[in-house]
């Protein structure tokens, strides 16, 4: 059932890249900063809260994960924008 749900949703993205494009792009983009700016936020946080250790390393450690899958989305995007641009201007200037 994941794994249809993920094909499923993988097939969405790229229908809405596809139809929708630069939008699309651009809010998922905003998406991901204001995640990012979010997860340091909640790893400041959980570092200055007293409390159950364990509770608090895995908070943690959680965080910083998804705060790194997060930034690598970013880059995929900031580089598929650079190919895109790249593409673009080689066409352009061989017509």
């Amino acid at each position: 059932m994941f794994g249809g749900l993920a094909n499923a949703a993988w097939r969405l993205d790229q229908w809405m890249k596809e139809h929708v494009g630069r939008t699309y792009t651009v809010i998922l983009t905003i998406g991901l900063v204001a995640g990012i700016s979010a997860n340091v936020r909640a790893v400041a946080q959980e570092v200055r809260n007293t409390g159950n250790l364990v509770v608090i390393g895995f908070t943690v450690t959680l965080d910083l994960i998804l705060l790194v899958n997060q930034l690598a989305q970013l880059h995929e995007y900031r580089q598929a924008r650079r190919a895109r641009r790249a593409r673009a201007k080689d066409a352009s200037g061989k017509t």
